[in-house]
């Protein structure tokens, strides 16, 4: 049969409130993740704070620069993560990628500073 005008205004005004619904429980699940990797990160700087504190004089200088550069890009992944917990349902997706690239980016910057000492 055919499908009328009326059947196809239903059917959108039951799907809208399930893709708002959606939206909400990804970006739940996306902040709850990356909270998560959070906390395992911060364990990784404090295992770095602890060697600086450990470290002879002639690598504590490289050492703690490595520290404030990665702790200025854990700001910047704050930044970012506030701003998709104050953003709308909409638009918390188009800022999802710079956390991506904000994480990816610490992630590695951990990895090398870890690395060298």
């Amino acid at each position: 049969m055919f499908a009328t005008g009326l059947d196809g205004m239903v059917s959108d005004a039951l799907r809208q409130p399930m893709e708002q619904e959606e939206k909400i429980t990804m970006r739940h699940e996306f902040l709850q993740k990356i909270e998560q990797r959070l906390q395992e990160l911060d364990e990784q700087l404090l295992r770095l704070q602890q060697k600086y504190e450990e470290s002879e004089n002639s690598v504590k200088a490289d050492l703690q620069q490595q520290i404030r550069v990665l702790e200025k890009k854990r700001e910047n992944l704050d930044e970012k993560i506030a701003q998709i917990k104050n953003s709308g349902e909409s638009a918390w997706l188009e800022l999802k990628d710079g956390v991506e690239k904000a994480w990816d980016e610490l992630q590695k910057a951990v990895m090398r500073a870890s690395g060298k000492f």
